[in-house]
């Protein structure tokens, strides 16, 4: 399956899969810079145009992150805004799978509680109660290396399950 692609607004943008309003949409890293972009352009300042302006940088996902540990208040309005809609997500997946566990992984673990807290709150709000209060919702450590070390685990895995059959030999 692939949650990310699940509407949260039918009516939302249209989706590069071709549906409309995707989850992808709202909580992806790409979306996060979007934001913020959008909200300098009416905003006052803070310190994320002081980051980019410094050093010349580009505004990225990191660079939001790091303004949000450091108190910039737009970075975690931001931060908040994608994490509501994380947990709108997740509380489908809550509802309809019952999960132990859910692992927000990748570059948006990186943004460590500014996205971990608003998505429970939404969870703890919108989630079935028994449900809501029994899965663990944390950050992944894997970061961009979770689908290789998934892929790798997944053929030792087989291969210590079945070792004289990995790699079409079989045993007699």
């Amino acid at each position: 399956g692939e949650i990310g692609h699940t509407s949260v607004d039918p009516q939302g943008p249209r989706c590069d899969c071709g549906n409309r309003g995707c989850l992808e949409l709202f909580t992806s890293e790409r979306r996060v810079v979007q934001l913020v972009e959008e909200r300098l352009a009416t905003s006052d300042g803070g310190l994320l145009p002081w980051l980019t302006a410094a050093g010349g940088a580009r505004l990225t996902p990191s660079l939001v992150y790091e303004a949000a540990a450091a108190g910039d208040p737009l970075a975690r309005e931001v931060l908040a805004d994608v994490g509501f809609y994380l947990g709108v997500g997740i509380v489908n997946v809550i509802n309809v799978l019952d999960p132990e566990a859910i692992v927000i992984g990748r570059g948006m673990a990186a943004a460590g509680r500014y996205i971990l807290d608003p998505v429970r709150a939404v969870v703890s709000e919108r989630a079935f109660p028994g449900a809501a209060h029994d899965v663990r919702i944390q950050l992944g450590v894997l970061g961009s290396q979770a689908p290789v070390i998934g892929a790798a685990t997944l053929v030792l895995s087989e291969y210590y399950a079945n070792p004289l059959q990995v790699g079409g030999r079989r045993s007699s």
